[in-house]
């Protein structure tokens, strides 16, 4: 590496800016004709881009300027027209790199580049000559890079799942590249086209910030050699793979969003609707029971206008948390909306033995719930608030009592309504008689909830 305010060398510049790795100690290890320099900022970059002889600027993308549309056009600027501005970065950052050609950017590298990924970016050719030979095609015409981008656009917009496209694009690559086998892994997902893959000719990881979020491996060719072309090519689909686990990532991360309620972090009356109808799909295939516990907080308005809808919030969440801590792994707890929560019971392990007790379970796991509820502290009730938040419920069950998903939340809801019409403090089965389960005492050492606003008026926790 070379001094930087020595403009008398002959070859000529490449200015390395924010460099994401290695990538300056491997151009100047690399057989061109180029004088490497470093630039620590984008601002110290953007004074050695105008200085005379640069043929290139290599920006990287790893720690980017708040400011980073700016930061590429005063590169841009600084470096004219005869000089080529680049960005580098690695597989994770592609999309923001792409975004960033509209700022002034000739073109942008993965990193690390290969060799001559870095001749033909620096050194500049016309559209021929950036288009990739293929040994195998008639007459030997070129195929052009953006023909393996258009295919990437296609399988990013398939509808299919991810196993699918992973499935999709290991078949493409084992067809260009006349591959013995090529393997995808990602997402907990690994699927093959060809043989398996025992001695890897190339390796391709894809990142997700410090940690790998897939491979691509490609095995020996079926008959002779891989050519420079070729191992080329396999690298953009290397980038392709990228682009795939970016868009399910996001895709992912939306849909678990939509069935994601924010205050309490419980799934969502969306998600319930969905889960009760496969769950009952398969206890109906199966001859398994549903039970589905439908409650509320009794009196939580009062609680949020006494209190503050913060303290409002905290009941939500941490009512939910105990119901969930009480459950078993299957069991699904949601909140079904304001203060009303959804949980439920299904037996995942077969069915039961006939003229058991259908709601024996649910009842046990409603008991732990209601005990757990009077010895937790809810810290914004403040602190003579212990033991004083009850809930009301209603349990019912499929087959027996429902055949089908709406009729089953009907018929939960109906007992629901029964309990809060019998005092409140109680959880009812419906069913013949509405069964009756009486409510735990509260402790006498209690004292009753005193009023925000008033310290001589307590809340009546009996009101409907």
């Amino acid at each position: 590496m070379t001094d930087p305010t020595n403009n008398s060398t002959t070859p000529q510049r490449v200015v390395v800016v924010a460099d994401p790795g290695a990538l300056a100690d491997g151009l100047c290890a690399h057989d061109g004709p180029w004088d490497v320099v470093t630039a620590d900022s984008y601002l110290s970059g953007i004074v050695m881009a105008a200085e005379p002889g640069v043929r290139a600027v290599v920006a990287g993308l790893e720690a980017t300027p708040r400011r980073i549309d700016a930061a590429i056009r005063g590169l841009r600027t600084a470096a004219g027209d005869a000089a080529r501005v680049l960005l580098c970065c690695r597989p994770h950052a592609e999309p923001a790199a792409r975004r960033l050609l509209q700022a002034g950017a000739d073109d942008y590298l993965i990193y690390p580049p290969l060799p001559e990924e870095l001749d033909a970016a620096i050194g500049g050719s016309d559209d021929a000559d950036d288009m990739i030979p293929v040994a195998d095609t008639p007459a030997g015409q070129p195929v052009a890079p953006d023909a393996i981008e258009r295919l990437g656009d296609m399988l990013i917009h398939y509808d299919g799942g991810l196993g699918d496209i992973l499935q999709r694009l290991v078949n493409l690559v084992r067809g260009d590249l006349h591959a013995d086998g090529v393997q995808a892994v990602a997402a907990g997902l690994t699927v093959r086209a060809g043989n398996p893959v025992e001695s890897p000719h190339s390796v391709g990881d894809v990142s997700d910030g410090n940690e790998r979020a897939g491979r691509l491996v490609l095995g020996k060719r079926d008959e002779g050699e891989y050519s420079p072309a070729e191992i080329r090519r396999f690298h953009q689909y290397v980038r392709l793979l990228s682009g795939l686990l970016n868009v399910h990532r996001r895709e992912s991360q939306a849909r678990d969003q939509a069935l994601t309620d924010p205050v309490s972090g419980l799934r969502n009356r969306r998600y319930l609707d969905g889960f009760l109808a496969d769950v009952l799909a398969r206890a109906a295939d199966k001859g398994r029971r549903v039970t589905l516990l439908l409650f509320d907080v009794d009196n939580f308005k009062q609680y949020n206008d006494t209190y503050g809808h913060t303290a409002g919030d905290e009941i939500i969440r941490e009512v939910g948390e105990l119901m969930q801590r009480c459950c078993r792994s299957q069991d699904a707890v949601v909140r079904f909306g304001g203060d009303e929560y959804a949980v439920v019971f299904w037996d995942a392990e077969g069915p039961r033995v006939p003229g058991s007790e259908r709601l024996t379970d649910p009842l046990a796991v409603v008991d732990r719930f209601r005990d757990a509820l009077l010895n937790h502290e809810f810290r914004g009730l403040g602190a003579d608030a212990r033991g004083r938040l009850t809930i009301s419920g209603g349990l019912a069950t499929f087959p027996g009592q429902a055949s089908d998903p709406s009729e089953l939340i009907a018929q939960a809801d109906a007992a629901l309504l029964a309990a809060k019409r019998q005092g409140k403090n109680r959880v009812l089965p419906i069913g013949a008689g509405w069964l009756r389960r009486e409510p735990p005492a509260l402790p006498d050492s209690v004292a009753p909830l005193p009023d925000a606003r008033s310290q001589t008026a307590a809340p009546n926790l009996e009101e409907v």
